[in-house]
């Protein structure tokens, strides 16, 4: 990390530019010496704790804001009111991790008996590697990830099991529901939301989604002490896997399972010369109508591989499966310019990345990851994100992903403003939204689909939409639908769109 003279400028008052530097400061899991120094000469002059506060529980971090500044010694030093706020969503954290992992066992082993391969992703996936089982990784759902060929069956096999769905706009987007979006339509069932994905990008990056599932990593964990390792398999094509330890994932000189080799400041590299920084959640379908473990982790003996191996300890016994280390970093990456679709930014979305490259870099930051980016779609996102890990989290980016420093300064300068402004963030359009839809549908027959099913929604959908308490009062609302085949023959007009 860089001193205060060569932090980048934050939009507003001093007192917001003092709260988002030390919510950057505090948004890791392990301190340097000189980190530890820093946050304690932010905190000893520090009376923003009102403004932090708000802005730790905006972009979902409270809890491991709240863990880092008790295990710094500064838990003290925060105002009842505030320490209140942020203990409670520690301790809600923890519950809720909880229940969730609890709840993706039950899913993913139903699903597992029925021949079909689910895969951890995000919160769930993130809390069991990176954040060291600790719950800190505050999640509202469990996603999980099948192939497009079992996700509509996996679905109704939930639903047999007493999950509930949330109903798809129209019944005939049952036919074009894999061509849009990444996710079904979410399942409910005892608080817990579960989300069944089965795109991790857009068309394009289909192949790679293929190969994670198949070469994902099969972990498994049996009630075991602290300091145990669970044993890890990579599946081989034809079922086969082999286990591997933990001596195979300790670096040389670090002592820790699967870390990455990484300067003092904890940057993620090859061990030496990493550059000091400044600081050294469900995306919803298109077409729908509305105990913790412990941290062991190791790394199979291919993890070395831009596409080996990702691994966890699990909570009790169980058994999941984790994407690879590089599709899991741009998966993330694309998760986050979804959100920003919908006018949604966290820092606990770039703080997942960044703890990824710090556990695993040597298997992301690669030669490959240029060509992987392409072909998931997503080269200029990627670069994006990386560009704000470099210059804010001091991460040393591979040969190709390197941009201008006009176009750096600009992509840092709009990430930290957003950090400052999280509600400045604006969606994109209804009429954005559904030619992005359109578009995304190659046959027109889909496009009649999806039309259609826009114009005569499901009844369900009318009643909710017009607030109505009877099917017949919704049905008389439906001619006043027809003015929507207007409103989209203007869209296509307007863009010039051949459907």
């Amino acid at each position: 990390m860089t001193g205060r003279g060569n932090e980048i400028p934050v939009e507003g008052s001093d007192g917001l530019r003092r709260a988002v530097n030390l919510l950057l400061l505090l948004s890791r899991m392990d301190f340097s010496a000189e980190q530890k120094r820093l946050i304690a000469e932010e905190i000893r002059l520090f009376d923003e704790w009102k403004q932090f506060a708000g802005l730790a529980v905006r972009h979902g971090v409270a809890a491991l804001i709240w863990q880092n500044l008790s295990d710094l010694g500064h838990a003290g030093e925060v105002p009842k009111a505030e320490r209140n706020i942020l203990e409670g969503l520690r301790f809600k954290s923890i519950a809720r991790v909880s229940w969730i992992t609890e709840a993706a066992a039950r899913v993913t082993a139903l699903l597992e008996r029925e021949g079909i391969k689910v895969v951890l992703l995000k919160g769930l996936a993130l809390e069991h590697t990176v954040y060291g089982s600790k719950g800190l990784r505050q999640m509202s759902d469990a996603d999980l990830l099948v192939a497009p060929a079992d996700a509509l069956r996996a679905r109704d096999i939930l639903i047999r099991d007493g999950f509930r769905s949330m109903s798809l706009k129209s019944p005939l987007y049952r036919h074009i529901i894999l061509d849009l979006g990444n996710h079904l339509p979410e399942l409910h069932r005892g608080g817990i939301s579960v989300d069944l994905h089965y795109r991790l990008f857009g068309p394009e990056g289909e192949e790679m989604v293929e190969r994670a599932i198949r070469d994902s990593v099969i972990i498994t964990g049996v009630d075991r002490e602290p300091d145990r390792t669970a044993a890890v398999t990579r599946e081989s094509e034809d079922g086969v896997g082999v286990s591997s330890g933990t001596d195979a994932a300790v670096n040389s000189g670090t002592g820790t399972p699967g870390a990455v080799a990484s300067s003092e400041s904890g940057a993620p590299g090859n061990g030496t010369g990493a550059r000091p920084g400044l600081i050294g959640d469900a995306e919803s379908s298109p077409i729908t109508s509305s105990g913790v473990g412990f941290p062991d982790t190791a790394l199979s003996s291919e993890a070395g591989t831009p596409g080996g191996a990702l691994s966890t300890g699990t909570p009790g016994a169980g058994t999941f499966r984790i994407l690879p280390p590089m599709t899991a970093f741009l998966a993330l990456v694309n998760h986050i310019y979804k959100h920003e679709i919908k006018g949604e930014f966290q820092l606990r979305l770039w703080t997942d990345i960044y703890l990824l490259l710090v556990r695993y870099g040597k298997q992301i930051l690669t030669s490959g990851l240029a060509d992987a980016a392409e072909e998931a779609g997503i080269r200029k996102e990627t670069v994006a994100v990386l560009t704000v890990m470099k210059q804010v989290w001091g991460v040393v980016l591979p040969e190709g992903m390197a941009v201008s420093s006009d176009a750096e300064n600009a992509v840092v300068a709009l990430f930290m403003n957003r950090l400052a402004h999280p509600e400045s963030v604006g969606s994109i359009t209804q009429r954005e939204m559904f030619m992005k839809n359109l578009r995304a549908l190659k046959s027109p027959l889909k496009k009649f689909i999806f039309i259609l099913g826009d114009i005569f929604p499901s009844i369900g959908f009318m009643k909710r939409r017009y607030n109505c308490r009877s099917k017949m009062a919704a049905f008389l609302f439906y001619p006043h639908r027809l003015g929507k085949i207007l409103w989209i023959l203007g869209l296509l007009r307007t863009e010039k769109y051949d459907t």
